[in-house]
């Protein structure tokens, strides 16, 4: 996500999985730069970001390569996987009226395909229990343009960025527990390394349901 922080009449951009304000804005009292990193004091508590380096990088090219890629079959077509619960919420705040658009993080179908929620919560970087109301599946009616979309990398970057935080193993668990520095459980964790992108802040896409995917069911009706 893109997080915009104003400072009088400046306004500075920063890439983040998870910002203060679920709006994507607030006002800063101080934002500092040090090397890679911002570090912003925002309502009184204190953030540091690692802020997006794409020097030497063409990106307008790889976006390019990325929409032609989506286009070259239908299990690269750009999906969004939505918790089920989540679903019913949103259409709720709607007043009933049926989602039929979509924004934030996505991925294609042959991530995903053939995979149960609880498969794609290890897959996508989601701590378990995301997807315990069933995964929702939901196809982009059209590809995102250019300029709507950012490129994120791999699942196994949160937010596009390697994790810096706390790794629990243990022999009897099937997958390791993801902490941040203060040993504060996480939602978003490092995923199995599928292609990830997210839409830009505001943007949102067409997009409708292919297929509801209960615990453990798989995700089959794609084509």
């Amino acid at each position: 996500m893109i997080m915009k922080i104003e400072l009088g009449s400046r306004c500075r951009v920063f890439e983040t999985r998870e910002p203060p304000h679920r709006d994507g804005g607030g006002r800063a009292t101080s934002v500092h730069r040090d090397g890679n990193r911002a570090i912003v004091l925002l309502h009184g508590a204190t953030y540091t970001f690692k802020l997006m380096d794409l020097r030497g990088l063409d990106v307008p090219k790889i976006k390019q390569n990325v929409m032609e890629k989506w286009r070259s079959g239908p299990e690269l077509w750009p999906v969004k996987v939505i918790p089920v619960a989540r679903v019913a919420e949103l259409e709720f705040k709607r007043g009933g009226k049926k989602l039929d658009t979509v924004g934030g993080y996505f991925t294609c179908i042959r991530a995903v395909r053939g995979r149960t929620p609880e498969e794609m919560e290890d897959i996508l970087g989601y701590a378990r229990g995301y997807y315990k109301s069933g995964a929702s599946i939901w196809k982009f009616d059209r590809l995102p343009a250019l300029g709507e979309f950012e490129l994120r990398g791999y699942t196994q970057l949160p937010g596009g960025e390697t994790f810096d935080g706390i790794v629990l193993r243990r022999s009897d668990a099937p997958r390791p527990t993801f902490l941040d520095k203060q040993g504060k459980a996480l939602t978003f964790i490092p995923g199995t390394a599928v292609e990830q992108w997210e839409l830009g802040s505001g943007v949102l896409i067409p997009a409708h349901q292919i297929d509801l995917v209960m615990p453990g069911s798989r995700f089959t009706k794609w084509r």
